[in-house]
């Protein structure tokens, strides 16, 4: 068969343009479609980890992202009700710890349209398959055209409600084992700018409320709530975001704050090694692969890594005629090697700050014998 393209990837945002740039270095075919038009936002925490940066440094895009607005903090401090556990300095090369999405996605973007076709706009309806093989997409461009494409390897990078996992019937997946978390800007908020705080507290353990400056005037402010959290309380995330503020450790804090749109809400698919992220003619990366780390919730250096695993593997996979499941099993592997243990270790230090809840939180964390930082800090993907 005749391809239009080596990788077809869908979805524009950390993972799929990550995977973009690293195929493209191997010299593939590639298309990119997303479809929305960037720079466009995505709801998030916006923080971003040491792995993250190294993957930047590596496509030389740290000075891009450092001429627009971001915050840079070198320090990440835990808090429960009554005691502050200030950790080591995050790693020195850790230029750049915040960086909203409009902004960061769109640096990825537009450096993986230099390299790639891209196609912004192009809404994916439908995969081309037969007899159970992905060979292509389906979908209306944006200026209403029905167009298709065809592909050695489709990548369903395109999120937590991706298409083109619901396409394979692997959605349900997704929605087993996630959490739920809030975001809000604020200005005129006291803050260091080079802390990021989190703050382990009883109306959200395990999960955790964050303060982590974006830039000079504003603040990314949220909630983590884990499924744990939401079954045993019921109560809608926004309504616990509201309390937290309000709360005696909080109050004095937000006083002055003035709120920079409303807050949002957003689904994570936590990260689980049973979950199917590959098969013939295709692979999912990022959080349409459901990768997100389970303790910290941090998502978009799992979904650039494995989308650089994917295009690095894809060189050597797409330049070769088998591109059935069992010829990209080493995708599968790659990933859940990176991040299947740690995932593991995270669950069990989760479910430790749900159940020992009166355990203080400096005792947690100095039991977790040295984990718990570089896992926060991204140090060890």
């Amino acid at each position: 068969m005749n391809y239009d393209y080596d990788l077809i990837i869908v979805g524009g945002g950390p993972a799929g343009s990550t995977m973009a740039l690293s195929a493209a270095k191997q010299g593939l075919k590639v298309l990119l479609v997303d479809k929305e038009k960037f720079p466009r936002d995505k709801i998030c925490g916006d923080a971003l980890t040491v792995s993250s940066v190294e993957i930047l440094q590596e496509f030389h895009l740290i000075d891009k992202l450092l001429l627009e607005p971001h915050g840079c903090a070198n320090n990440m401090i835990f808090y429960s009700e009554t005691e502050r556990l200030m950790p080591p300095s995050m790693n020195d090369a850790q230029y750049i710890s915040t960086s909203r999405r409009w902004i960061f996605d769109n640096v990825l973007f537009q450096a993986a349209k230099a390299c790639t076709e891209t196609k912004e706009g192009f809404k994916v309806e439908n995969l081309l398959m037969q007899n159970g093989w992905v060979f292509g997409i389906q979908g209306t461009s944006a200026d209403g055209e029905k167009q298709e494409y065809t592909a050695k390897v489709v990548a369903g990078a395109d999120g937590c409600s991706s298409v083109v996992a619901r396409k394979l019937g692997l959605y349900q997946s997704l929605k087993q084992d996630g959490a739920v978390a809030t975001r809000a800007y604020y200005r005129n908020l006291d803050v260091s700018g080079s802390e990021l705080e989190l703050y382990y507290l009883p109306e959200c353990r395990p999960g955790y409320f964050w303060i982590f400056p974006v830039d000079k005037e504003t603040v990314n402010v949220g909630v983590i709530l884990f499924d744990q959290n939401l079954k045993s309380t019921g109560i809608f995330p926004p309504q616990i975001h509201r309390q937290l503020i309000q709360s005696p450790l909080l109050k004095a804090r937000f006083l002055q704050a003035e709120p920079v749109g409303n807050i949002q809400c957003w689904y994570l698919p936590l990260a689980k090694t049973t979950r199917t992220i590959h098969g013939n003619g295709f692979i999912l990366s990022g959080d349409a692969a459901g990768l997100i780390d389970p303790l910290i919730a941090h998502g978009i250096d799992r979904a650039m890594v494995s989308g650089k695993i994917a295009g690095e593997l894809l060189g050597s996979i797409c330049r070769g005629n088998d591109y059935s499941a069992e010829a990209l099993q080493p995708y599968a592997d790659a990933v859940w090697k990176h991040f299947g243990y740690i995932s593991q270790f995270a669950v069990k230090f989760r479910d430790r700050l749900q159940h020992q809840p009166l355990e203080p939180i400096n005792s947690l964390f100095y039991k977790s014998k040295g984990k718990l930082i570089p896992h926060t800090t991204g140090e060890n993907l």
